[in-house]
């Protein structure tokens, strides 16, 4: 399973003020607040520990096949390793271990969770000017087709999207993620 998540940065500044008090300990573990409180660079810091809880928690849910209820703080990160333009990490739920890639910019941070730590995938960033439903199914459909229709998609009863041809459900993993002036998607290649 997979789940992705992108965070418009200079939107996220304007909607979140994270210093107000109780903020960081109702999203954050113990941990997690004290590598931020350390961070040189303490909103970057804070966007991609959401980033990575957002991505997990999409992967979990689709894995479990759950109704939405995203609790935060019940998910853990640890970062593997990281330089100046991506990091590479974990995030646990519940026991089960997501494996988190997160890429940034000035501008952005879009984090893609997967439930295998080698697992193939296409995920692109996007400007909200791309229509993202469109842009997925067209790549999905140039990578990992030819079908004999083009794909659509639909909700489930869990308002998780599926990939439809002829009304036949798709077994191919995906995840869509919007937030600001930014979007993005994810797919694996593993028809599972």
């Amino acid at each position: 399973m997979i789940g992705n998540d992108i965070i418009d940065l200079a939107l996220a500044k304007t909607q979140s003020n994270w210093r107000r008090r109780g903020y960081l300990q109702k999203i954050f573990t113990k941990e997690e607040r004290q590598q931020i409180l350390d961070s040189e660079n303490k909103d970057k810091m804070i966007w991609l520990f959401w980033s990575m809880k957002e991505a997990a928690y999409k992967a979990w849910q689709r894995k479990n096949n759950l109704a939405p209820k995203f609790n935060p703080r019940s998910l853990e990160c640890f970062l593997q390793s990281s330089n100046s333009k991506s990091t590479i990490g974990k995030v646990i739920i519940e026991k089960e271990s997501f494996f988190t890639k997160s890429f940034f910019n000035s501008n952005l941070i879009h984090s893609l969770a997967t439930g295998q730590e080698e697992e193939e995938i296409i995920w692109k960033s996007l400007s909200s000017k791309e229509d993202l439903k469109q842009s997925l199914l067209r790549e999905f459909a140039a990578t990992a087709g030819p079908f004999s229709k083009f794909p659509v998609l639909k909700k489930d009863r869990n308002f998780i999207p599926q990939l439809f041809i002829n009304d036949q459900a798709l077994s191919y993993n995906f995840s869509l993620s919007h937030h600001g002036s930014f979007s993005g998607f994810a797919f694996s290649l593993n028809n599972s």
